[in-house]
């Protein structure tokens, strides 16, 4: 570990011992659980409600407060508020978030809940920011687990998991609507109404979101979406939730080239029913389906009538060049919590089928599944007021990689009222996803000659025997293996200041083994194209396989300080070190390079909070990022004038709001103003040719433009009335 980190860890002992007598104070053990209710209770981590100083693991809470004094437009712009997460924008339309880096532009290493549904989609490997159906104003507070949690939620649950919770049905009584018009021809609209009906609370929202996207880039967004939620109260021990949505979205892409267009339809059903069986036992039942459907037309690839000489003049054809994806996800389970005097015990057990529907991608039908079984418990013993132990384990069983144990453990000591300390230690693993497992992404055409005549035999000879030309993209060996991460952290909590101040501090340790990506240039049996279009005698393609590992290790802390009632100041750091090492001989070296500087060695940021008098509330945001490389992006490829993918920049947000009534109504406008400081590529650089920054690289495979993070300006405009 770094120098300046043992040295971080040290200071912080030594500012316990402090206030620390070497014998417990007994007057402050007895006040412990008064001092649990001025810290916030976090439900995400274990699955049992619990102060956030006993949490198993490093977590950041953004509460409402937060979210409406960030000005963030997107959920991972919100995510710029928690230590050790990197947010940037692949485009206009593709807003990415990760946490200690090994990322693209999917997200696939991160967890994201909605209310405990998944909204990882197995089609793409990742997180569909943009697709999501959930607004900003229906979040009632973020929990985000920094640190693998599959003993909670299972695979995917790998570097950290985002849970999203939203508000109930009987907090939005009555309508709302609000617009929000802005820079880049942003043109957003909501409305939302909540009602009630006896025992029946439901809310149910309908927007569109309409908005250009950045300069250079064809990456426009136009989308409509409706949701809705019933909460019902059945008797006083049981309660059942409903929630469902749909979303429509198009918008534009420009890689590959040519620009051209992506239509993108996302839904799910979700059900929940919780009853309280005793005031020891309670048991909860959850169904939910996801369905994401991608339509992507890219090109089609002409080709003219080909002679081959001999008399013999292959029939021209057009390759239509498309990616069309539905991906489904059925998940049912069953959760039993228990308590008895200090122990509490959550298990539970689920059953999951991950169905993917693509063209051109997968052999036979082009359908596959995954089917995957979990059983999971997690308990929480408190020996004393100064001692918990939390620990639990996840056994799962896919279709893909097989068997999967992860476990947690971790120890919690109270020092006094205000200080504690964490050690813990878990496992994860991330399942290789369908696309990765079976993918043979490939054109197909059969061949004819002279106006639709069989093609000769001895072109078919040359062809391998047949009359179909095959151009193949992506294959995939299969049979691989899950990724795997342990993680070690030690945590420091502890409150200042009459509790007004709040300091979180999370050394950690990382390993990461069997690290999948795709292996460029791999022998692909079935593809002939080359042999007549490209003059190759080795036709290649990428394949998916185990590659890489990594270590990472860093400091993360937060500081979260009320000086008075009407002032807040959150400040935020993290340190990221990565090494990273290729076991498959035909890894990428270049992958290797880019995992290392996948994240920034250094991030800060700063909030600040002010409530005035007649209701105007400012919200002023500061982040410093350094540079790194997105996995799918690097700025290093020569001749190009770069440097990282992602540069160094600092961001500055500023936002003023104020509510007024008028009679029974309420009016809400704000004024977000967004990149005050300077432009910026926090993912996507263009890339030059020289260092004055003045002419653009040809246009190849990658785009040479980039996705400009500008300044930008909204203003919002919202009324609430019954």
């Amino acid at each position: 570990m770094p120098h300046h980190i043992a040295r971080l860890s040290t200071c912080i002992f030594l500012l316990m011992s402090l206030d620390i007598n070497a014998e417990p104070d007994m007057d402050a053990m007895i006040g412990l659980e008064q001092y649990m209710q001025d810290l916030p209770i976090v439900l995400s981590a274990t699955r049992l409600a619990q102060p956030l100083s006993e949490a198993p693991v490093a977590m950041t809470v953004i509460d409402r407060e937060m979210i409406d004094a960030s000005g963030a437009r997107t959920i991972p712009d919100l995510l710029r508020l928690v230590p050790g997460f990197q947010v940037g924008y692949f485009d206009g339309n593709s807003p990415v978030a990760a946490y200690h880096g090994h990322s693209d532009e999917n997200s696939k290493r991160v967890q994201v809940l909605v209310d405990g549904r998944s909204v990882y989609v197995p089609s793409i490997a990742g997180i569909p920011w943009q697709d999501m159906l959930v607004d900003i104003d229906d979040i009632d507070r973020i929990e985000v687990t920094r640190g693998p949690s599959a003993a909670t939620y299972g695979n995917n649950s790998f570097f950290a998991v985002v849970s999203i919770i939203t508000r109930s049905a009987i907090e939005d009584q009555g309508h709302k609507i609000k617009t929000v018009a802005g820079s880049h021809d942003t043109i957003d609209t909501y409305y939302r109404y909540g009602g009630q009906n006896g025992s029946l609370d439901y809310r149910i929202t309908v927007g569109t979101e309409n908005n250009d996207g950045t300069d250079m880039l064809n990456d426009y967004t136009a989308a409509d979406y409706l949701s809705y939620r019933l909460d019902y109260q059945m008797d006083s021990n049981q309660r059942l939730s409903f929630q469902g949505g749909f979303k429509s979205l198009d918008k534009g892409d420009h890689e590959p080239p040519p620009d051209h267009e992506i239509n993108v339809s996302s839904g799910f059903q979700w059900i929940k029913w919780e009853n309280q069986l005793s005031s020891r036992h309670s048991i909860a039942w959850q169904y939910y389906y996801n369905l994401h459907d991608q339509e992507e037309f890219i090109s089609t690839i002409d080709i003219p009538d080909y002679d081959m000489g001999g008399g013999i003049v292959i029939d021209g054809f057009a390759l239509d060049y498309t990616l069309n994806i539905k991906s489904e996800r059925h998940d049912l389970e069953f959760t039993h919590y228990y308590t008895l005097n200090d122990f509490r015990l959550v298990s539970g057990v689920s059953a999951r089928q991950d169905i993917v529907t693509a063209n051109q991608v997968f052999d036979e039908d082009g359908t596959q599944r995954n089917n995957l079984y979990r059983a999971f418990t997690h308990g929480e013993y408190r020996f004393n007021q100064q001692w918990l132990l939390n620990a639990g384990v996840m056994v799962e069983d896919n279709d893909i990689s097989g068997n999967d144990v992860s476990p947690r453990i971790a120890l919690i000591h109270h020092i006094n009222k205000d200080h504690t300390i964490r050690l813990s230690a878990s496992q994860a693993t991330r399942t290789p996803v369908l696309w990765e497992e079976h993918a043979n992404y490939r054109l197909v055409q059969q061949l004819t000659q002279t106006g639709g005549d069989p093609l000769d035999p001895a072109v078919q000879t040359l062809l391998g025997g047949t009359d179909i030309l095959v151009n193949q993209y992506q294959i995939s060996s299969g049979n691989l293996n899950s990724e795997e991460i342990s993680s070690f952290q030690i945590g420091y909590i502890a409150q200042f200041l009459n509790n007004k101040l709040q300091l979180d501090v999370n050394i950690f340790k990382d390993k990461t083994d069997q690290l999948i990506d795709q292996i460029q240039d791999v022998t692909a049996p079935d593809d002939n194209y080359d042999v007549l279009f490209g003059g190759e005698t080795s036709p290649i393609a990428d394949d998916f396989q185990n590659a890489y590992q990594t270590e990472s290790e860093g400091l993360e802390l937060s500081i979260d300080y009320k000086p008075q009632n009407d002032l807040r100041i959150y400040a935020h750091y993290a340190y990221i070190d990565i090494t990273a090492s290729a076991f498959n001989p035909d890894a990428n070296p270049a992958i290797k390079r880019r995992l290392e500087v996948s994240a920034p060695t250094n991030t800060y940021g700063l909030m600040l909070i002010k409530h005035f008098e007649n209701n105007v509330d400012i919200g002023i945001n500061y982040y410093r990022v350094g540079e790194m490389d997105w996995m799918d992006r690097t700025g290093s490829t020569r001749p190009y004038y770069a440097d990282r993918s992602a540069q160094p920049y600092d961001k500055l947000d500023f936002k003023i709001s104020k509510s007024q009534n008028i009679g029974s109504s309420r009016l809400h406008y704000s004024l977000t103003l967004q990149n005050l400081i300077e432009d910026f590529y926090d993912y996507n650089k263009t890339r030059y040719t020289d260092a004055t920054l003045s002419t653009v690289a040809p246009t190849g495979n990658i785009s040479s433009y980039g996705s400009l993070q500008d300044r930008r300006a909204y203003i919002e405009l919202s009324l609430l009335f019954n």
